[in-house]
């Protein structure tokens, strides 16, 4: 009876281990697509945005193509780094979109109440 027991344990532990890999092969061919619709895909580009971001930091076409990906991937210390980039390279209405969500992110999902009260200070004239 115990070496039915175990045989049957370790068939449940081989079948739980297929399903694992059949789970991920599949994911991997669908892109990665979760719950979320992320994927790879997804990663992909929010990297491209960024990379662009980083090398051109004062035009602002790429500044809100990176602020919009990197928000919807959850890339958020990336997008500070962008932020902070722009605010330092950038003029006038790169600024002071830079600024604005700067202030924006630390009091949002960076949780940075101090920083963005600072930087909301800064702001006014």
């Amino acid at each position: 009876m115990e070496a039915l027991l175990r045989w049957s344990l370790v068939g449940v532990a081989g079948l739980f281990i297929l399903f694992l890999v059949l789970k991920s092969r599949f994911s991997l061919r669908a892109g990665g697509r979760g719950p979320r619709g992320g994927g790879r895909a997804r990663l992909l580009e929010a990297r491209r945005v960024a990379r662009a971001a980083l090398e051109s930091p004062g035009d602002p076409e790429c500044l809100e193509a990176a602020i919009r990906t990197l928000r919807e991937t959850r890339r958020h210390r990336t997008l500070e780094r962008i932020l902070w980039r722009s605010l330092a390279e950038g003029e006038g209405p790169v600024q002071q979109r830079a600024l604005s969500e700067l202030i924006s992110l630390y009091g949002g999902p960076l949780r940075r109440p101090i920083r963005a009260r600072a930087l909301e200070r800064l702001r006014r004239p």
